[in-house]
């Protein structure tokens, strides 16, 4: 009796949880896109400011990109939808699920700086970066796609989890972050490359903030409800991963559908 008890109260606990999230979560959207307009463009100013003195701007400008970088974590983009369907659906530590996140970051500022350099290169210009990055924004969404029916198939015969997460970090880490992008290609407008290095790692380093925080909260919530659902937990399992692989498919068709540079954060609209 004492179990089933804990079982109902970690459930009715989760189901709040959901709904002041569900409640709230586009409130907090909202807040988060002014609080990232607002801290854009102070970044901006202080790149500016670079030019002339270059002693405490160059600890504003990691301090406001690392900001930047954790509230534009908050709206759509860098995989954090397909990050929880698979944590949802496979059995993942929470060392795991870090490993997911920063390496993702990571491989997603190094893409960054490959399509400007790639760019550089093909058209002799740092303004043109555009078509390179749809390029390989499409790889990635290609890459999810194969990902996602691996994933329904693996449900059936068996995966190596390494592989699968080591898919997942290659699939969603090749597609570059915009924001990291246009820091790099303002800072080159200004010929200040290493503070467009400074400001793209410490914005990956707030985004890697954020998409663990919620990587560890999506986490929490699965073990809350596991214990509410033991008895049903391996045909539970096999469904969740199906139901995950497909959802991936779906979201990479969706990302591949409306990926285009027409929805500009705050640093693209910048210009000298």
């Amino acid at each position: 009796m004492n179990r089933l008890g804990d079982r109902l109260i970690a459930f009715s606990i989760v189901c709040l949880t959901l709904a002041f999230f569900g409640k709230y979560w586009n409130l907090l959207l909202i807040n988060a896109m002014s609080v990232q307009r607002e801290v854009g463009n102070i970044l901006t100013d202080t790149i500016y400011a670079f030019q002339d003195d270059q002693g405490w701007n160059s600890l504003w400008i990691v301090v406001l990109s690392y900001l930047y970088g954790m509230v534009h974590a908050l709206g759509p983009g860098h995989g954090k939808a397909v990050t929880c369907a698979y944590l949802i659906a496979h059995k993942t530590t929470i060392t795991t699920a870090l490993l997911i996140t920063s390496a993702t970051s990571l491989l997603q500022t190094l893409s960054t700086l490959l399509v400007m350099t790639i760019s550089c290169l093909v058209t002799s210009s740092i303004n043109h970066p555009h078509p390179m990055f749809n390029v390989v924004s499409q790889v990635s969404c290609f890459g999810l796609v194969i990902f996602g029916l691996l994933s329904v198939w693996g449900s059936f015969c068996g995966a190596s989890k390494a592989n699968t997460v080591y898919g997942l970090i290659l699939a969603l880490g090749c597609r570059p972050c915009i924001s990291t992008l246009m820091a790099m290609l303002f800072s080159s407008m200004l010929n200040l490359h290493y503070v467009g290095l400074l400001a793209s790692f410490s914005i990956a380093l707030g985004v890697t903030v954020t998409t663990s925080i919620l990587a560890c909260m999506v986490l929490i919530t699965k073990t809350a409800l596991s214990c509410s659902l033991v008895p049903y937990s391996q045909n539970i399992s096999r469904v969740l991963q199906i139901v995950s692989g497909i959802l991936i498919v779906v979201l990479a068709v969706m990302m591949s559908r409306t990926n285009s540079l027409a929805v500009i954060p705050p640093l693209q609209t910048l210009s000298l």
